[in-house]
């Protein structure tokens, strides 16, 4: 039985499914909340940890096409530098980004 991959470019078919990808798509206006190690986090990482995309350089392609947008504003810096309580769009999914959760 074929699987199909929210994440990745090409057809699709024969790749895995990620489970998280999954319920973005079915969720679509719930925000993903992100906690964040530390004072931040670079927004070309957060696109890759947060799965919404495939490689740093997907990543940056799609800052450089004008496709992400940080507190509601287009971000064209690859490496902006991104705190709790900061809001980023791509793809359709939002991120919320949280501080690090105390154990």
């Amino acid at each position: 039985m074929p699987s199909f991959s929210f994440a990745g470019g090409g057809s699709g078919w024969g790749q895995r499914l990620d489970p998280q990808m999954l319920l973005l798509q079915l969720l679509p206006d719930m925000p993903l909340r992100f906690a964040i190690r530390g004072d931040f986090i670079q927004l070309d990482q957060l696109l890759k940890a947060a799965g919404l995309v495939a490689s740093g350089g997907a990543a940056h392609a799609a800052v450089t096409a004008g496709e992400v947008t940080v507190d509601g504003q287009p971000e064209s810096r690859k490496r902006a530098k991104l705190r709790a309580g900061q809001r980023v769009r791509f793809a359709g999914t939002e991120i919320e980004l949280t501080g690090a959760v105390e154990e």
